[in-house]
C-alpha cells in the first residue's frame, strides 16, 4: 500500500518523568486528564497532565503491575497487581479506592501464582491457568482453566471456565470479552484464534502461514476489526471474521512498539516506535492510502535531556510502550516516560 508524507504536527516535550534504575514500566494508559502506571517492581501511581504532578499511589506491591485501565465512562481507573489484587480509584477523588483479593485465602494464590498469566481490559481481568509438566514429556494439547474477574461498583463477580491451549501459543490481546492468542501448530503453520470468555467457544480461526512473516503485535481495534503486525514491519487492519486485509502498510523499519486511538471523527490513528527510534503517528485515508502524520526521530530532538540521549533511549530491551490521544503522546524509554504535546 502507498503511503505519503503529511508533517502539518509537531511534537513539544510537555515533561518527563524520571523512572528508578532497573524498574521498568509494565503497563500505562492515559486519557485527556491523567496518565496511570505500573512497574515491573509494583510501583504505580497517576500523573495529572493539567499540574504536571506526578503522585505515586505506592512504592511497592508483593507483585509486579500487569495492568492499567480506565472505565469507559472515565470515572475509575483500574491497576491489577499480577494476580492478586484488583484497585479501583475514583478518577477525580483518588483518594477514594478500594480494592478485591482475586483469591479467598492466600495458600491457594501461592499454588497457582507462578504457572498463570494476566489481562485486564477496563473493570475486567482474565487470569489463565497454564498447566506445567513436571517428568512428563510435553502434551500438544489440554484444558486450560481461566477465571474472569468482574467488577461491578464495590463489588467482584466471577466466572469459571476452561479453553483448550496447546503448550505453544502467544497471548496477545483481552478486549470485548475476546482473548487473542497465537498457537503454533507446525514448523509451516500457525493459528490466530478468537476465544470468547463468555461463552467459552472459539469465535474464530486462521492460519497464518510461516512465508507470511512472524507475528509481533496483535490488537483488538473494535469488536470487528483486527491490528497485526507481521513480518517485524508490515501493518496490517484485518477484518476480525473474515481475516481479510482491509488496508496494509510496509513500513520501512523494524517495529518495536504500536497502539493506536481513536479522534474526535472516530478515525483511526496508528502510533509506532521503531528500532531506529523513529516515532510516526498515521492513519489510512479514504483512498487506502497511509498518511504519515507525524514522523520524528527520539534520539535527535532536542528538547530531550541531552545526557539521557547520550545514553540511549532505548538500549536495555525492556519492552516498550506507546500510548496517545489528539493532544498527546506518551513513550517509555529506560530511564523515562516521556510526554509529548503535539502542536500545529
Amino acid at each position: 500500500m502507498e503511503y505519503s508524507q503529511k508533517t502539518n504536527l509537531n511534537l513539544q516535550l510537555y515533561d518527563t518523568i524520571i523512572l528508578t534504575y532497573a524498574d521498568p514500566i509494565n503497563s500505562i494508559n492515559l486519557n485527556s486528564k491523567k496518565i496511570i502506571y505500573g512497574t515491573m517492581m509494583g510501583r504505580y501511581g497517576y500523573y495529572n497532565i493539567d499540574s504536571k504532578i506526578l503522585v505515586t499511589l505506592s512504592e511497592r506491591s508483593d507483585e509486579q503491575i500487569t495492568g492499567t485501565s480506565f472505565s469507559s465512562d472515565l470515572k475509575y481507573f483500574y491497576i491489577s497487581i499480577g494476580d492478586k489484587f484488583i484497585f479501583k480509584y475514583n478518577n477525580n477523588e483518588e483518594e477514594k479506592f478500594c480494592y478485591f483479593k482475586c483469591y479467598e485465602h492466600e495458600e491457594i494464590h501461592n499454588q497457582k501464582c507462578d504457572d498463570c498469566f494476566t489481562l485486564l481490559d477496563e473493570n475486567k481481568l482474565l487470569i489463565l491457568f497454564l498447566n506445567e509438566f513436571e517428568n512428563e514429556e510435553p502434551i500438544e494439547c489440554y484444558d486450560c482453566d481461566f477465571t474472569l474477574k468482574i467488577i461491578q461498583d464495590n463489588l467482584i463477580e466471577e466466572k469459571n471456565g476452561i479453553i483448550n491451549l496447546s503448550n505453544y501459543i502467544v497471548p496477545f490481546d483481552f478486549k470485548f470479552n475476546l482473548f487473542v492468542y497465537l498457537e503454533y501448530l507446525d514448523k509451516e503453520k500457525r493459528q490466530l484464534s478468537l476465544f470468547n470468555v463468555k461463552n467459552e467457544k472459539v469465535e474464530n480461526n486462521f492460519i497464518i502461514n510461516k512465508n507470511e512473516g512472524h507475528i509481533s503485535f496483535v490488537k483488538l481495534i473494535r469488536e470487528n476489526s483486527i491490528l497485526l503486525v507481521r513480518n517485524y514491519n508490515i501493518i496490517e487492519i484485518r477484518d476480525k471474521n473474515t481475516f481479510n486485509v482491509i488496508n496494509s502498510f510496509n513500513y520501512n523499519n523494524e517495529i518495536n512498539s504500536i497502539d493506536f486511538y481513536f479522534d474526535d471523527n472516530q478515525l483511526l490513528n496508528l502510533l509506532l516506535l521503531d528500532d531506529k527510534d523513529n516515532l510516526v503517528e498515521g492513519y489510512f485515508n479514504n483512498n487506502q492510502e497511509f498518511i504519515i502524520a507525524l514522523s520524528i526521530n527520539l534520539s535527535l530532538k532536542d528538547d530531550i535531556d541531552e545526557t539521557m540521549r547520550k545514553k540511549g533511549l532505548f538500549n536495555m530491551d525492556f519492552p516498550y510502550y506507546i500510548k496517545g490521544n489528539t493532544k498527546f503522546i506518551i513513550v517509555t524509554c529506560d530511564y523515562s516516560i516521556l510526554i509529548f504535546q503535539k502542536t500545529i
